[in-house]
């Protein structure tokens, strides 16, 4: 299923013709981290979260004049990758349907997973592009 959306990702990503920056607020930023990986009483995992990314630099690093310097060739490699249709099908081929998806999770927790999900690790994915320029 995360295939699928990441898909629905970087078609958003290729109609964009010029990246353009989007501003960040490091307070912001640290509050959803922490209420989306906090449990009542315990915020271990945001705070690994937040001290990882701090660490990495890249939640601050302006990554905009690679963007732009090589716009046209990430494009073309988002471009090589399938569809959203294409995963749809593949996804309907096996028995698995979007609605059994929508079913377990909530609009709010497919896109805290789209805007957040990429802190958990130190290496850079499509949400990183994503967050940063969509």
């Amino acid at each position: 299923y995360s295939t699928y959306l990441t898909a629905q990702l970087r078609q958003e990503l290729l109609a964009i013709d010029e990246p353009a920056a989007k501003p960040f607020a490091m307070t912001e930023w640290e509050n959803e981290i922490r209420r989306v990986y906090s449990v009542p009483g315990n915020s271990t995992a945001a705070d690994g979260i937040i001290a990882l990314q701090k660490k990495l630099g890249w939640i601050t690093e302006d990554k905009m004049p690679i963007y732009r310097a090589k716009w046209e060739a990430i494009r073309a490699t988002l471009a090589d990758s399938p569809t959203p249709e294409e995963i749809l099908g593949m996804l309907t081929d096996v028995g698995l349907s979007m609605d059994d998806f929508w079913d377990m999770y909530s609009e709010e927790k497919v896109s805290d997973a789209i805007r957040y999900a990429k802190d958990l690790k130190d290496r850079y994915t499509v949400l990183w592009l994503y967050e940063q320029v969509k």
